[in-house]
């Protein structure tokens, strides 16, 4: 089929030099197809010319495309001709196109019309703008103008333009413009391709902008002319100063500064003068014999001139000299005079025409050290230098001045024109050497052991050896500082911590400094040194401290005090790490009844988990988080060791806690304490007789754990007397029995009251106090049969048999011994075995005669409430730890 224009759309406008044209047809036959492109600026087609051809295409892409190039500004117009390899299409439809021009657009600024050739506040500005005519269809054209005065808009003005070379009116004038403005100009032109047959057109109005500019300039002031002294002018040295003068002007009228500068005769700058005038300065100066040279320059706050010609004139006079000390040999210091320099003194003559000889006078502090004649030498600029004898520095102290006096003379007419001058300096104090740091390493990381500032008791520290722990000092060390003038230093550290607080600033008269331990953290210092005069001051090193702080415990022995037959154990009260460490327990309990051969039991071991206060090696072991001021520890209490015993009276112990954080260990080491002695048991008063004269008493033996011999003392009386009397003591010389007796013998009728005190030599126990009716007399044996039978005795004769009718022998009693008696009340302690409490019989007498039953081989309980039968007080020697060394 005959192709269709697919582009240019027909009337389509453009702005290039160029165009693509896209055509398409069909073919049932679905032949690939090539396209012949013709293209003119006529609508006809037999006008038109073959541009080109395009294809063969597959007939799935039947689209063809052509670029037309180099295109001038018009209408143009094209068609395509199918072929499929056999036949042509007819002709295809004729699309039109429109070739549109852009505008072009330069622009010029200038300045002119003012003093200099460079841009300048006395210029005119102007703006003119330049069109490419090839790029205007039609004139006239409108130019938008702009003027920007230091980047803002000044003013703007659209104006029509009717050829390629447009200047705008509007300029800038003189009055306008201030130094250093930046005028720029700018101009817009722009093309109008409205009238596209397609809304859709995305290009309706180009257009083309340019700008130029201008920055104002400062006109310099003219290079300035020297008056006064006048050029190769010779003046006469007397008491009036000489008169200088400069005069200059400045085209935009600004107040200017001078400078000048005044040289010797070599060139050597030996004044300089700036001052401002109105168009002229006059300064006066004073000068010695010689000749000068001076030139001037001015500036106007923007730009210096150059330097005027450079005018010379001398000074003649008297000879003049100018005295100066100096070095030798520079010293230490080039820039002082010190102990290590060696002095000279030197001269510069003017007005002497010859070598000549002036006389040198050196003073040290004031008191004249020598006096010599030097010789002046030509220097070869018109001068003459003289020299002194050398001052050695071994002859030289600190703070000595020392002066040079030169005078030297000249004859004029036989007459001697002398003069003179001095110079003195101090001999200056050196600083001491600046010192190295040593140690601490810079940025080293010391890790140490903080004890606590508390001495507990109890308490030791041991390494994890198991030596004695010391507290290593952190030591700050500097290499030594060296004073040339042998002056006594003092070393002050400087020391911060990460905070800027210092934890150190101290003196010393040597280089090195022991700051105890430290806090964790990061510290930084340094060090000064000096003389008393000077201060010299080292570099900045820094250290980390990793402080870690033993575990605390506190602990005692149980039972706190003990008797035979209890068993020792270490109550470890309370135990925390402050760093929060994980710690490992040892208990220890130790015999030491033999202090040369102490027998160690372990009592146990036990683990501090840090990282969970809740989980520990033994359920009997507990603990919980403990809160105070400097924060959260991990710690347990109540733990008990295992226990060691059972123990024997006159034994002596102690418990020792080991605590290890696998830095430092500490050591709890108790008190001694001893095995305290148990009394007997109280004694049992199970039956009383009476017969006739007296009374027979009986009571069974008292048991003492502790093995040691009991003695008895019986006490009785009659219920109307006031105190007990001792009736007889019985020893263990007697003989050990279960159950002892005694006859009490009576003189008279009445009631009466008994009881036993069992004593082992330290402690004692009484019995409970029993009452008994005894009638001695055989007359009233009515009453005492009476009595009898009202009383606990049984059987068919108690109370009917006839008494015998002999008399009965008073019995002479025994006057008894006074001695104290002290009851001691028995402790019961319901661990580890309960057992019910025996309750102590208080001391008074009963409403009515009391006998108590006991069983002799009932458990006997000791002080501390564990039961001990009589043949547990057999010696029992438990089983010491084997090779475990106590240090």
């Amino acid at each position: 089929t005959p192709p269709m224009p697919v582009h240019p759309r027909p009337g389509e406008i453009t702005l290039n030099d160029w165009m693509d044209g896209r055509f398409i047809s069909n073919d049932d036959d679905e032949d690939s197809l090539m396209y012949y492109v013709y293209g003119g600026t006529s609508p006809d087609p037999s006008r038109m010319v073959l541009l080109g051809n395009v294809g063969y295409y597959p007939y799935d892409d039947r689209e063809g495309m052509y670029n037309w190039t180099g295109l001038t500004p018009g209408k143009y117009y094209m068609y395509a001709v199918a072929y499929d390899g056999e036949d042509y299409s007819e002709d295809g439809l004729v699309t039109m196109f429109v070739v549109r021009p852009v505008a072009n657009i330069s622009v010029e600024v200038t300045a002119d019309g003012g003093i200099r050739d460079y841009p300048e506040t006395y210029d005119t500005v102007r703006c003119t703008a330049h069109i490419d005519e090839d790029t205007v269809s039609k004139w006239p054209v409108n130019v938008h103008f702009v003027w920007y005065r230091n980047g803002t808009v000044y003013t703007e003005e659209d104006v029509t333009c009717d050829g390629p070379v447009c200047e705008w009116a509007t300029v800038v004038t003189p009055d306008e413009n201030d130094k250093f403005d930046n005028w720029t100009c700018e101009a817009t032109v722009c093309t109008d391709t409205s009238g596209s047959p397609y809304p859709d057109d995305p290009v309706s109005y180009v257009c083309d902008s340019a700008n130029d500019s201008v920055v104002l300039q400062n006109i310099p002031p003219d290079t300035p002319t020297l008056i006064t002294p006048h050029d190769h002018a010779v003046i006469m040295m007397d008491e009036e100063p000489i008169r200088f003068e400069v005069q200059g002007t400045d085209p935009d009228d600004t107040r200017l500064e001078y400078h000048v500068i005044l040289m010797d005769e070599s060139g050597g700058v030996i004044d300089t003068v700036v001052d401002e005038g109105e168009g002229r300065i006059t300064f006066d100066r004073t000068l010695p014999v010689g000749t000068y040279r001076w030139k001037a320059r001015s500036y106007d706050r923007y730009n210096w001139t150059g330097w005027s010609d450079e005018w010379t004139f001398t000074v003649v006079s008297v000879p003049q000299v100018k005295v100066q000390i100096e070095s030798d040999n520079d010293g230490v210091d080039p820039n002082m005079f010190e102990t290590t320099d060696d002095l000279v003194c030197k001269g510069n003559v003017l007005g002497v025409t010859e070598e000549h000889t002036v006389t040198v006078v050196w003073y040290m502090d004031d008191e004249v050290y020598s006096t010599t004649e030097a010789t002046c030498l030509p220097t070869g600029t018109g001068g003459y230098e003289c020299r002194s004898d050398l001052i050695p520095h071994d002859d030289t102290v600190k703070h000595q001045v020392w002066r040079c006096v030169m005078n030297v003379c000249n004859t004029i007419n036989g007459e001697d024109y002398c003069s003179s001058d001095s110079d003195e300096e101090e001999i200056q104090n050196l600083p001491p050497s600046v010192p190295d740091l040593v140690t601490p390493d810079d940025y080293k990381v010391i890790k140490t052991t903080k004890l606590p500032e508390t001495d507990y008791p109890n308490l030791d520290y041991l390494t994890v050896d198991g030596e004695p722990y010391e507290e290593e000092d952190i030591k700050l060390d500097v290499t030594d500082s060296f004073d040339y003038d042998y002056d006594p230093l003092t070393y002050t550290f400087v020391g911060t911590d990460g905070s800027g607080r210092e934890f150190v600033n101290e003196d010393t008269d040597v280089s090195e400094m022991n700051i105890g331990v430290l806090d964790s953290g990061d510290y930084t210092w340094w060090v000064n040194v000096t003389d008393g005069e000077a201060v010299v001051t080292s570099e900045q090193w820094h250290f980390s401290v990793d402080v870690n702080h033993p575990p605390f415990i506190q602990a005692q022995v149980v039972p706190t005090t003990m008797y035979t037959g209890d068993y020792v154990r270490c109550d470890m009260n309370w135990l925390w790490d402050e760093d929060n460490d994980d710690v490992n327990v040892t208990f220890y309990l130790v015999n030491v009844t033999d202090p040369d051969h102490p027998v160690i039991y372990e009592g146990g071991t036990f683990f501090l988990n840090s990282s969970d206060p809740d989980t520990y090696s033994n359920d009997e072991y507990y603990g919980g988080r403990f809160h105070d001021t400097v924060g959260n520890y991990t710690h347990a209490h109540d733990v008990l060791s295992d226990g060691v015993g059972p123990v024997h009276k006159g034994e002596s112990w102690r418990c020792v806690i080991y605590a290890n954080d696998s830095r430092i260990v500490t050591r709890w080491t108790s008190p001694i304490v001893r095995v305290v002695n148990t009394p007997p048991t109280p004694p049992v008063i199970w039956h009383s007789d009476t017969l006739h004269s007296y009374e027979e008493l009986y009571w069974n033996k008292s048991v003492d754990i502790d093995g040691d011999p009991i003695t008895y003392y019986v006490y009785g009386r009659r219920t109307d007397e006031d105190e007990f009397a001792l009736l007889t003591v019985v020893t263990p010389s007697d003989g050990v029995r279960d159950t002892y007796e005694y006859d009490w013998s009576i003189s008279e009728t009445g009631l009466y009251q008994w009881y036993v005190v069992a004593t082992d030599g330290e402690g004692e126990t009484q019995s409970i106090v029993a009452e008994d009716i005894d009638l001695p007399n055989p007359r009233h044996i009515d009453e005492f049969v009476y009595m009898i039978g009202k009383g606990e005795q049984t059987g068919d004769d108690t109370g009917t048999e006839e008494p015998s009718r002999e008399p009965v022998k008073p019995i002479k009693p025994v006057k008894p011994k006074p001695i104290s008696i002290k009851p001691e009340p028995i402790r019961v302690k319901p661990e580890p075995v309960p057992v019910k409490p025996v309750t102590e019989q208080p001391v008074s007498v009963p409403s009515k005669p009391v006998r108590v039953e006991v069983d002799p081989l009932a458990p006997v309980v000791n002080k501390s409430g564990f039961i001990v039968k009589p043949e547990s007080v057999l010696p029992y020697k438990p089983e010491p730890v084997s090779s475990t060394v106590l240090r």
